[in-house]
């Protein structure tokens, strides 16, 4: 899968899809359109019939858009990010999966949420914690 940065995420999903490469579109004039158009942009990209049958492509996608939309729409940024983290789930993307996790539990913050957005973002640092210390321990036995 691509590596996306911040920066490409803002442009929306504006990609070429061709042999399992991903690339932005270089000509998309960053920084001279709002916000809100990326994101409608990045939301017509996910009504595309190779975008919704593609699960990696899907992902990208949604993963471009909730990052364009937590500018503008909290709520979109949360429908985005539950659907990523499902797809991450199932394609057995674990790094994305836990992404997911702590974007959800940054909007669980912005919505109010403290303790819903503790355990979203705690919950992988005690899961390598954890792993860490049982790594250890295991070590320490041999």
């Amino acid at each position: 899968m691509a590596r996306m940065t911040a920066r490409e995420g803002s442009r929306g999903c504006s990609e070429i899809y061709a042999g399992g490469i991903l690339a932005i579109d270089a000509a998309s004039p960053v920084g001279r359109t709002t916000v809100t158009h990326w994101s409608r942009r990045s939301n017509e990209q996910l009504q595309n019939s190779i975008v919704q049958t593609d699960k990696r492509l899907r992902l990208w996608c949604l993963i471009a858009k909730g990052y364009t939309d937590i500018e503008s729409d909290y709520r979109a940024t949360k429908r985005d990010w539950l659907e990523a983290q499902q797809i991450a789930n199932v394609l057995g993307e674990k790094q994305w999966a836990t992404r997911a996790s702590g974007e959800l539990g940054l909007i669980a913050f912005l919505e109010g949420n403290p303790g819903r957005a503790a355990q979203l973002l705690g919950a992988p640092c005690s899961r390598r914690w954890l792993a860490a210390t049982q790594a250890v321990r295991s070590d320490s036995w041999n």
